[in-house]
């Protein structure tokens, strides 16, 4: 370890930019700078932290994420009913009611539904930490729809590769350009617009800093330029 030098890391970035996005590299030099962090603190370990430090990484490209229309839903709903796997739709009609993440909807197991308190428990989330939220109304009818008297097991039996591909099926059908995580976005900005606080919002969410819950907040702006054009009549 001592003989890596920067010009190693910066070959191995450069390497792994051919076939990754800059996000992703980020993401995994953040892994080899907990480890080598571990190395040098925990362990004695005389590790080039420094070089790493000194090799530079293409800033991250940020979109802008638009709201989802009623009418796109509508148009990848139709879409989803069209795949031979029921989980399709209802993922993307859970996604759009709770804000859960992709892989929190696939590890939700029913013994984690609570529909008489109109709640649910997310034991495994990105942040390490498990969460309670609250369920709204026609939430509670979709799992209705699906619950048997004896149900058990996953909410979702449909693996991580089934999901992405039956939605790109979907997506490619309904002829829309959306990811299956702008649901979440779409979800999250929805509950700022039922006028639901920021700690409330938090809550539903998982995201621990207001930083992380502002890249998911999106405004509707049809809405904002009618509240403009009232205040100024008044």
């Amino acid at each position: 370890m001592r003989q890596i030098r920067s010009e190693d890391f910066a070959k191995y970035r450069d390497e792994r930019l051919m076939t990754i996005k800059p996000s992703t590299l980020r993401r995994q030099l953040n892994v080899l700078r907990h480890a080598l962090r571990t190395a040098g603190k925990e362990w004695g370990w005389s590790v080039p932290q420094l070089a790493l430090a000194q090799v530079q990484i293409p800033p991250v490209a940020h979109f802008y994420v638009g709201r989802i229309t009623d009418d796109v839903v509508a148009k990848l709903l139709a879409a989803a009913e069209c795949q031979s796997n029921p989980c399709i739709a209802f993922s993307i009609r859970l996604a759009l009611q709770t804000g859960m993440r992709r892989g929190e909807l696939l590890g939700l197991d029913w013994g984690d539904v609570d529909l008489d308190k109109k709640q649910l428990l997310i034991r495994t989330s990105k942040n390490g930490r498990p969460r309670m939220i609250p369920l709204s109304p026609l939430a509670v009818v979709l799992f209705k729809g699906k619950i048997s008297a004896n149900a058990k097991g996953s909410v979702l039996p449909i693996t991580v590769n089934g999901l992405r591909l039956g939605f790109e099926r979907a997506r490619a059908l309904a002829r829309v350009e959306l990811r299956f995580h702008d649901l979440r976005h779409e979800a999250i900005s929805r509950l700022f617009d039922i006028g639901l606080t920021i700690p409330e919002v938090q809550l539903i969410s998982g995201h621990r800093t207001l930083s992380q819950l502002s890249r998911y907040s999106h405004p509707d702006i049809k809405r904002l330029v009618g509240k403009l054009a009232v205040q100024c009549e008044e």
